[in-house]
């Protein structure tokens, strides 16, 4: 038998309950976690509302043991609604119900084919907002120094030969590296300048 402090724990604990028919569902009116379940104090514990409304009604839950929801709705405390289970059990219900996000609906699997088609940069979605040439504030160089360096490269190091006393000189004249002169005149950076 509870003591008197016991009971009032328990009626201040189902205040906050809105018991319904036995079929319905009693969701939990108090502040819940972003997964949906409600949280209370209970015997010194931090425990789900779930757990709590089991204990009561049915006593004890073995170590190991989940109380999992018939009617999958987190802040539900109806005690028909609650069973035990493990982890495996658990996750097993959720896929019978369709609830798992298996297959194509697996964010992972959502997540690597974005990557796989072209990804979910913001630049590969709207290339037209990419900030490119002057505009993306890490160049040295403008828009007229590239086309000049191009008009200027070694006739020998727009093909596959590289000439690099031209981009040598070149870079020490523009203020960059060499790398970056055969870079512009092979038209692997500043694609977008004719």
């Amino acid at each position: 038998m509870p003591t008197h402090s016991n009971a009032q724990r328990l009626r201040r604990f189902w205040a906050l309950i809105d018991v319904r028919s036995p079929d319905e569902c009693w969701p939990f009116l108090g502040k819940r976690l972003p997964a949906g379940y409600g949280t209370r104090m209970y015997e010194g514990k931090r425990m789900t509302t779930s757990r709590i409304a089991y204990t009561i009604i049915y006593g004890p839950i073995p170590p190991g043991q989940l109380v999992c929801h018939h009617c999958d709705n987190p802040p539900c405390c109806n005690p028909g609604h609650l069973f035990l289970g493990t982890h495996l059990e658990n996750m097993a219900d959720m896929v019978a119900k369709g609830r798992s996000l298996r297959g194509d609906r697996n964010p992972s699997r959502v997540y690597r084919d974005l990557m796989m088609r072209g990804g979910l940069h913001a630049n590969r979605l709207h290339p037209e907002r990419m900030a490119r040439g002057e505009r993306s504030g890490l160049t040295t160089l403008t828009e007229s120094q590239v086309r000049e360096i191009r008009h200027r490269a070694c006739p020998a190091t727009t093909g596959a030969n590289s000439h690099p006393n031209c981009h040598s000189a070149l870079a020490r004249e523009f203020g960059v590296s060499a790398a970056t002169i055969t870079n512009i005149v092979k038209r692997k950076t500043w694609k977008h300048v004719p």
